[in-house]
């Protein structure tokens, strides 16, 4: 649907009149509003899931199997000197992504690319989820949790499985993972 050049998303009120009223998160968001399903190769959730990451940069997975196609791009949105963003899963055997592409990372985390401040970072936090890559094809440039110009990040509490790399990236100040 599109009233007014604008594009309405999974939550967002169509009016009689055209007018789309845009659904704004303060806090954190659970990816099945947007219509995630989490049946594994049932459905693909990635298009619900990036829904919601143009929503907030706060998401919640709940427990599931979700199946995605994409790079799931977590952006900065202004030029705050930081930007705090977070993903959380229902526990590393409950929340399963499954990427579909053994050769694309599964998250992406970077700072927002019409940044006019040199000195942006994003920090935050990814936890109690499972990343699995179902081919068996090794991708040396493929890695589930991939982060640029980000500060403080904590990983905990994940699982990677399958021909990948956990993370990688650069950033100021310390990535703390276990």
């Amino acid at each position: 649907v599109q009233a007014n050049g604008y594009n309405a998303l999974a939550g967002d009120a169509t009016f009689a009149n055209g007018l789309v009223g845009k659904l704004q998160f303060d806090g954190e968001a659970n990816v099945s509003f947007f219509g995630a399903i989490g049946k594994g190769v049932v459905a693909d959730d990635t298009a619900a899931i990036l829904s919601a990451l143009t929503r907030t940069l706060f998401i919640t997975l709940p427990e599931g199997s979700f199946l995605v196609d994409e790079v799931l791009l977590i952006r900065g949105r202004n030029n705050n000197l930081f930007e705090y963003f977070g993903v959380r899963g229902a526990g590393q055997a409950a929340t399963k992504i499954y990427p579909q592409d053994n050769s694309k990372n599964c998250f992406e985390i970077e700072k927002s690319a019409t940044n006019s401040v040199a000195s942006k970072w994003m920090s935050g936090q990814i936890s109690d989820l499972s990343v699995i890559y179902v081919s068996a094809d090794k991708a040396d440039d493929c890695t589930a949790f991939k982060y640029t110009s980000c500060f403080n990040v904590r990983f905990f509490n994940l699982s990677v499985q399958g021909p990948t790399k956990f993370f990688a990236g650069y950033g100021n100040g310390q990535i703390f993972h276990s």
